[in-house]
């Protein structure tokens, strides 16, 4: 309402969308964590009406969504970059990049993509890689792909079989010294 424009005036239309989004993203549309400062804010700029987030908040919430997984024309490397996080030091450093795509999509795209991988893991310094690929299959299901990278063989089967015991179900696709396997499990 008013205060969306005098937060205009002082700050700017730029500054606004910024904390619009950051508030959006957050709060997961004000129904995560939320402070009163929070809630002041989105009833200020618009994006909160009566307890709950306004059509513009969910508008917005939708571009950022949409713009987080748009992976269209980046490199593999970029895809792996994106949201990639790492922990550890040496020989217990280990890599997890979150790509939205299927491992499908991502070859047809580019069928060099596991060796991008292992060039990754090597470039970042780690023996092992894991990506975790998410995506809307054909049906419109929410799925999820595990690729796991080692140059190293014994921590390679080692990961792999942890992950395929009977509390991980998951498709997991193996890379390691140039090969690919595919393991149905659960």
């Amino acid at each position: 309402g008013g205060d969306m424009g005098a937060l205009r005036g002082d700050f700017g239309d730029g500054v606004v969308q910024l904390l619009g989004a950051a508030l959006v993203l957050d709060t997961r549309l004000f129904k995560g964590k939320c402070t009163d400062l929070d809630r002041a804010l989105g009833s200020a700029i618009g994006y909160l009406e009566g307890g709950e987030a306004s059509g513009h908040a969910e508008g917005r919430m939708g571009e950022l969504s949409r713009a987080r997984e748009d992976v269209t024309g980046l490199t593999s490397s970029e895809k792996l970059r994106k949201d990639y996080k790492r922990w550890g030091e040496g020989a217990r450093a280990y890599g997890i990049a979150t790509v939205p795509c299927s491992v499908q999509d991502w070859s047809a795209h580019d069928p060099q993509w596991a060796s991008e991988v292992a060039a990754f893991g090597s470039r970042e310094g780690v023996p092992l890689v894991l990506t975790m690929l998410t995506f809307t299959d054909a049906g419109g299901e929410f799925r999820r792909q595990l690729l796991v990278h080692s140059t190293d063989a014994a921590l390679l089967e080692a990961c792999c079989a942890h992950l395929e015991g009977p509390d991980h179900p998951a498709v997991l696709e193996a890379t390691g010294e140039g090969s690919l396997k595919l393991q149905r499990v659960g």
